[in-house]
């Protein structure tokens, strides 16, 4: 599902312009005309022209609105009940899914009509849903989204449809009843919570930008009420009414059942429903931005520290940066994807320059959300990338380094407090401060932060910043003897935060430059204290120079025997260096945390090993819990990178390639989930790149072969494109042959080849018989139980 290319048409989103003038535009469903209503929001005055009642070209009983409607006497029961009968046309036995699109937009004039008459009536609430008029309005706009376009409605292709729109109605409902966008209904939600979504199959660029007006206006009209909304992370949505539970983003991707399993913040879910956005600006006629960004931009400004949030859920640790990561991944994949035939083909080259703009558009919105100010400045070069990332708790890791490693040049410069990316890393506390770019607090948004930051969910950075540090000091280790503005450095800024002896990256960077804790008052901190004195012989230095200063002072009383000492020693030793590696093999360990520890430890076999491992026990455990493989989905949002980052670091190290082999495995059913993709994410090839090197280990070559064959099975003709296009055949043909006499190797790559080779549409090449017959004939003779079957349709699809 994508955005269809802009029409470049300013969106009309409060006509004046010809109120009171009876118009027909084009054709509805069905052929019929589609009358409009141009009836002001701004006034209850209109001329006889545009009132339906002298004007007999006017007809609002086009909408099919039960005769028994119209006779109900109160005004609020009668608009809850016409707006009813839209969203749900089943309750009053009207048939159609999408039943008479006209009717919806007629029902926007109908509104106003209403409430420009009797104000009274958008103040009514469902007894019970508690639903009021603007919840309907909302929930049926995100049905049926608004394109001013769209010959469907009015709009004729070049001159826009001028009648009431949906903004007009949300505009008149809000000024009726002031209150009425912060109250909340049954299930605990405003009505923005029903349009904070674009994932309806109807979706333009021009109905995205509607529907953004709309999130604005809303926000507006009650913007305390909103912003604690919008600071929730226990928010959930339901495919049919949008205020339930909900269903993945896009419309080829698994959805979501499990309760519980997909309550996450606001800005997530808006995320986690965009289309590809395929807006690509013309000059100066649609400069700026696509509609996507524009819309997660409203969604984001608010309350800009929740990007940082994770999501509520305990096997769900995605955000909305990682979710956009992997989405730009898959698009730029997409965007260098070879088709069987010429590739010069106008229609390849539309599909590839289409899907590389919405990695463009994809990569500015998280450039919006990194900096949500960025739009607000002078320029570009008053925002730099790497120190809004850095200052950030919760950035993705491969979001991370992709950002550094394609803006080096920002490492060694410095923000306008003098601080450079190292500083910022160091200086960060968890909370998002000023050197993230962030705008500045005021008392209604560090109230509805601190209740997102309230829960324990927050858990799964305990070793970002160490990753983060390491990254930087990969890249500019001389940042550790630089000062910023005010003449601190790195070092001291990261123990004034509190931040952790090695979890935090403080050690990383006294390895580095040592000198610098000098310049820190040691006894002041306790933890780094016990950490120094454990692991170096700076205290006693120390206390060795004071006891030649002060004779009053015993310094080996101090250093060996203080009160408490011993203790910080073993609380530095139990949660610094052997946390990571005991960690992992919790049983009770939580994902995040495993995640966290192997990305910040990625130079360590043993953590990669036993991570996978633990990763692949989740994943069994999920299976086994939830039918449905809803738990498995949520829980590869985040553990597929980061178990083919253990696979890329440790090549070879058949150990890890193993585990890996067999988390990847367990995890293949969330392929093109919520822009999970195997192929994007170097799944598929460092699957293959593992049997290549590690050909005579029998268990490699079993787990690899099982993997490719659960990558092909959940991913379709895809994913066997993919896997043959980075020498899958010819891996599975040496696990064939290096391994006769393994059975279960036999077995698993009969099975990986059978699948590899049963889509007619995968763009494979020739799978030559005289190399792969053979090896195929001795594997059902020899194991006939095991190979036969598969075998047997491997030997049928070969070429002579």
């Amino acid at each position: 599902m994508g955005c269809t290319q802009s029409k470049d048409m300013p969106l009309n989103a409060h006509p004046t312009d010809g109120v009171g003038k009876a118009r027909t535009k084009g054709k509805g469903r069905g052929g019929r005309k589609i009358v409009t209503v141009p009836t002001s929001p701004m006034s209850t005055d209109s001329n006889s022209g545009g009132n339906p009642n002298t004007n007999p070209s006017f007809s609002l009983r086009r909408v099919h609105i039960p005769k028994e409607i119209s006779k109900i006497s109160d005004p609020g029961e009668r608009l809850q009940e016409l707006l009813d009968v839209v969203n749900n046309k089943q309750k009053h036995g009207q048939g159609g899914s999408g039943s008479d699109i006209d009717d919806h937009v007629l029902l926007w004039g109908r509104i106003i009509k209403i409430c420009d008459k009797y104000p009274m009536a958008a103040s009514y609430v469902d007894a019970n849903t508690r639903d009021t008029p603007l919840h309907l309005a909302c929930r049926i706009l995100a049905k049926y989204p608004f394109d001013s376009m769209d010959v469907n409605i009015g709009g004729n292709g070049g001159e826009p449809y001028a009648g009431p729109t949906p903004l007009d109605a949300l505009r008149i409902l809000t000024r009726s009843d002031p209150e009425i966008a912060g109250r909340v209904n049954r299930k605990g939600y405003i009505a923005v919570h029903e349009i904070i979504r674009a994932n309806s199959p109807l979706h333009t660029d021009e109905s995205i930008l509607h529907q953004t007006e709309a999130i604005n206006l809303l926000l507006a009209a009650d913007y305390e009420a909103s912003l604690e909304y919008l600071s929730r992370n226990d928010v959930c949505f339901d495919n049919k009414s949008g205020s339930g539970r909900t269903s993945a983003s896009n419309s080829n991707n698994n959805s979501m059942k499990n309760d519980g399993a997909d309550a996450c913040t606001p800005l997530y879910h808006a995320v986690s429903s965009l289309p590809d956005d395929f807006f690509t600006p013309q000059g100066k006629s649609s400069p700026g931005p696509g509609p996507t960004v524009k819309f997660i931009s409203a969604i984001h400004f608010p309350n800009p520290q929740m990007v940082s949030i994770p999501n509520v859920a305990a096997t769900n640790h995605d955000s909305p940066l990682a979710l956009l990561y992997r989405r730009f991944s898959r698009q730029f994949d997409t965007s260098e994807q070879f088709f069987p035939g010429d590739n010069s083909l106008p229609a390849v080259t539309s599909h590839r320059n289409q899907f590389k703009a919405a990695a463009m558009n994809t990569w500015k919105i998280i450039l919006a959300l990194l900096d949500p100010l960025l739009d607000k400045k002078k320029s570009v070069s008053d925002f730099y990338m790497v120190h809004a990332a850095v200052g950030m708790d919760g950035c993705p890791p491969d979001l991370l380094r992709y950002i550094i490693e394609t803006r080096p040049e920002e490492v060694r410069q410095t923000n306008d407090r003098g601080r450079l990316p190292l500083h910022v890393a160091a200086a960060a506390c968890g909370d998002n401060n000023a050197d993230a770019g962030l705008i500045a607090n005021n008392g209604v948004r560090r109230k509805a932060t601190a209740m997102a930051t309230s829960s324990d969910a927050t858990s799964y950075s305990r070793y970002h910043f160490k990753f983060v540090i390491d990254e930087l000091l990969y890249a500019y280790p001389e940042a550790c003897a630089e000062k910023d503005a005010d003449n601190m450095l790195p070092l001291q800024l990261a123990v004034e935060s509190e931040k952790a002896w090695i979890g935090g990256g403080t050690k990383s960077m006294y390895d580095v430059y040592p000198d610098a804790m000098g310049r820190v008052e040691v006894e002041e901190f306790p933890r780094i204290k016990s950490a120094l004195s454990f692991s170096t012989n700076f205290v006693e230095e120390r206390e060795a120079e004071a006891e030649a200063e002060s004779e009053s002072e015993n310094a080996s009383g101090n250093s060996n025997s203080n009160g408490g000492g011993n203790n910080g020693k073993n609380s530095i030793v139990k949660e610094e260096h052997y946390d990571a590696i005991m960690m992992v093999q919790k049983p009770d360990a939580n994902l995040g945390d495993v995640i966290s520890a192997m990305w910040a430890n990625e130079e360590d076999g043993g953590v990669q090993m036993l991570g996978c491992v633990a990763i692949s026990r989740m994943a069994m455990q999920a299976h086994a819990n939830d039918r449905s493989g809803d738990l498995v989905r949520a829980m590869a949002l985040t553990a597929v990178t980061t178990v083919v980052n253990a696979m890329k670091n440790h090549p070879n190290e058949p150990a890890v390639q193993e585990k890996a082999c067999g988390a990847l495995r367990l995890l293949a059913s969330a392929d093109n989930y919520r822009d999970v993709s195997f192929a994007a994410s170097g799944a598929a090839a460092s699957i293959v790149a593992a049997m290549q090197a590690h050909v005579s280990d029998a268990i490699v070559q079993q787990e690899a072969c099982t993997a490719l064959c659960q990558i092909i099975k959940h991913g379709g003709p895809d994913r066997a494109t993919v896997i043959a296009s980075v020498s899958g055949f010819t891996a599975l043909q040496n696990a064939l042959g290096a391994h006769p006499d393994a059975a279960i190797v036999q077995k698993e790559a009969c099975l990986a080849l059978d699948a590899l080779t049963s889509f007619p549409d995968a763009n494979l090449p020739d799978l030559p018989g005289s190399q792969t017959g053979p090896l195929l004939e001795a594997a059902r003779q020899r194991y006939p139980f095991e190979c036969q079957e598969p075998a047997n349709r491997i030997l049928a699809r070969l070429s002579p």
